[in-house]
């Protein structure tokens, strides 16, 4: 890769650089070379730029085709300063005559993009995003992998991230030039902002430091630049430990004025809107920063499932749940949000890849973070994260499929896990465990306890065969009179077995895996609000006042009141007096009261399930508070109830007792 020789030609610029750490760990280099000078007007929505392409010299000559998008177009190509002869073959496609490998090709573009952009991308004067899918610069149609550095120059009043390490920027004549590098790139993104930039250096894991960077617009730069490094430092610190380097030398939080949160290599983009919110910098932003690892420097193959999210989730949103002693909790909210999926939407996870509907989001996600969890308990920490190490080594900067992934964790274990990742990979659904009533008799030695396990398979997932079977280690827990538990594992891989436990002393209770470590359907799992939101036949109706409220995208009005309302799927909405009398009207019983921390005042608005049957409650007193809750709706699946008051968010879930225990 030529990019130190590109850096020591600008001459000029090189005793100006405010410069990032390189990278600290040898980078597989890429056969085809790439080295861009893009010029942006934001105000102009126009771009420039000139492309230096280097083929490997081995190559044979063929014609070269690439894409440029709507509203760009190719000004010059020339190799050896001598021009080559190009087509354009179709709206934005070109097509170059066989130039030879042997020299560099240059390519030159230029023009205007719309404000709104395929893939998500968006352009204004004060913000843009050019997604890695939009070719906003010649995507040459091949997938292979391409070495690049990028030198960005912009007004002075503009920062720049581009995918990749942040190599410095530099001002000069009212011009801000930004450079960045990347050793493997398949697509690069570009997002630049009227921002205000804060750096911080820490330890990379290796011998060079990993430079953090905020892009925020000043109104929030000046107060919340700091929380967001001090957060990015503590968890990147802490992945360090697990993972060893950072893949990346720099990582940069960038502000954007749309209400997205992506991660892209070397760097993130979170909504404008969500910045200040007290709980992103402890959850959404480890998450984003983990996928600096997996998904960005080792991508998921395409067409073969994404396992990025999986391994994300578990690694960033579980090591930050553990760090506060809350994964148990995690561990049963991610079992109970499962629980909400209809049947007919229960995917393998090999089948999930980059899909945006909530249902499927469960399986790529929650379901997925749980697999690698119980992997972990079965072949153990170190084994666990010599894998992951040795994923980094073997794919860093390339692809990895879910056989590579098994194939790591078998070489670092020892052990055949083919039937572990068929089941919880390839097989859709996860087992409902049933227990029956355990016998218990005084032995010579103690006491003994006999039950029977078993494990049935839900009967509409996606699959044929009802008789799947999931290989599982369920922890069970004997209690004791004074107080003392013990914890023994047992392994379950048929339709039903029988096991029998000793005990010294004559136990009071038992519970079968009361902590919640297995992938399994919860049969007293809480009812919540996600069940809701997924079911396909969830109705709403509106009363008295907020009958012009709007609903959310999607949901669909109801025409006339069903024959029985616990049993369909139903949200109810309207002030406390309209809803009290509508539930009046209907002959339900009584309403389910959320606790409210200030029980003496009426709360701002309040939404809850209504336990035991398929209604939810959204009552407020002002559309504005009304509005408030359906838009929270997606973020509160997990709870059962929500209740507001003032800039205060209280939820919870009801109380459910574990399905599989018995007292004696």
């Amino acid at each position: 890769m030529r990019l130190f020789a590109l850096l020591c030609s600008l001459g000029v610029w090189a005793g100006l650089w405010t410069t990032g750490a390189l990278a600290t760990a040898p980078a597989p280099q890429a056969d085809i070379e790439k080295s861009f000078q893009v010029a942006l007007d934001p105000g102009e929505r126009s771009i420039s730029g000139t492309l230096v392409l280097r083929l490997p010299k081995d190559s044979e000559a063929e014609p070269l085709t690439f894409t440029l998008a709507s509203g760009l177009n190719l000004e010059r190509a020339e190799q050896a300063e001598e021009p080559l002869e190009w087509e354009e073959t179709g709206s934005g496609r070109y097509r170059l005559e066989a130039p030879a490998p042997q020299s560099p090709i240059t390519l030159s573009w230029s023009g205007q993009l719309p404000a709104q952009l395929p893939g998500g991308g968006y352009w204004s004067e004060d913000n843009l995003w050019l997604p890695g899918q939009l070719a906003w610069y010649p995507r040459l149609d091949t997938s292979a992998p391409f070495a690049a550095d990028i030198e960005v120059s912009t007004p002075d009043s503009i920062e720049t991230v581009v995918s990749g390490h942040w190599l410095g920027t530099a001002s000069q004549d009212n011009q801000r030039q930004s450079r960045f590098a990347h050793p493997q790139a398949r697509q690069l993104s570009l997002a630049a902002g009227r921002w205000q930039a804060a750096t911080r250096d820490i330890a990379g894991g290796g011998t060079e430091s990993v430079t953090l960077r905020t892009l925020f617009p000043e109104r929030l730069s000046a107060g919340f630049a700091d929380t967001y490094l001090d957060a990015a430092e503590r968890a990147l610190l802490l992945f360090q430990q697990r993972l060893g380097p950072y893949p990346y030398s720099s990582f940069t939080m960038a502000a954007s004025s749309r209400p997205i949160g992506f991660a892209f290599a070397g760097f993130t983009l979170l909504g404008e809107q969500v910045i200040a919110l007290p709980f992103i910098p402890h959850t959404s932003l480890p998450h984003e920063l983990m996928h600096g690892w997996w998904g960005t420097a080792i991508q998921a193959t395409p067409g073969q499932g994404n396992w990025s999210e999986a391994l994300t989730t578990y690694l960033a949103d579980y090591a930050m749940a553990a760090q506060k002693g809350e994964e148990g909790a995690l561990r049963q909210r991610w079992l109970t949000d499962l629980n909400a999926l209809p049947d007919a939407d229960h995917l393998a996870l090999q089948d999930f890849g980059y899909q945006r509907q909530p249902q499927d989001r469960l399986i790529g996600y929650q379901h997925g973070a749980m697999l690698f969890h119980m992997l972990e308990a079965q072949i153990g920490t170190s084994a666990f994260d010599s894998a992951l190490r040795q994923l980094i080594d073997q794919h860093r900067f390339g692809q990895a499929n879910w056989q590579a992934i098994q194939d790591a964790f078998e070489d670092t274990s020892g052990q055949a896990l083919g039937g572990f990742f068929d089941a919880w990979v390839a097989q859709p659904g996860r087992p409902t465990l049933g227990m029956d009533t355990p016998r218990l008799e005084e032995t010579p030695e103690g006491y003994r306890v006999t039950f029977n396990l078993s494990q049935t398979a839900r009967p509409h997932d996606r699959h044929d065969d009802e008789e799947r079977r999931w290989p599982l280690r369920l922890p069970v827990d004997i209690h004791y009179a004074q107080g003392e538990t013990d914890r023994t594992w047992l392994s379950l891989e048929t339709a039903s077995e029988r096991f029998t436990l000793d005990t010294r002393e004559r136990p009071t209770r038992m519970v079968i895996d009361p902590d919640y470590q297995v992938l399994r359907q919860l049969p007293n799992a809480p009812e919540t609000l996600r069940e809701l939101s997924l079911a396909t036949e969830t109705r709403w109706l509106r009363l008295g006042a907020f009958q012009e409220l709007p609903l959310p995208r999607g949901a669909t009005e109801l025409d006339s009141l069903p024959d029985d309302l616990t049993t369909t799927p139903l949200w109810v909405i309207g002030t406390p007096d309209e809803i009290a009398k509508w539930w009046d009207d209907q002959g339900l019983e009584a309403q389910a009261q959320p606790p409210a921390e200030q029980p003496q005042d009426a709360p701002d608005g309040t939404l809850w399930r209504q336990p035991g049957t398929q209604l939810g409650i959204i009552s407020a007193p002002t559309p504005q508070a009304a509005m408030r809750l359906v838009r929270g709706l997606r973020h509160w699946g997990s709870a059962s109830y929500v209740v507001l008051n003032d800039n205060d968010t209280q939820r919870g879930t009801w109380e459910s007792e574990p399905a599989l225990q018995h007292t004696f």
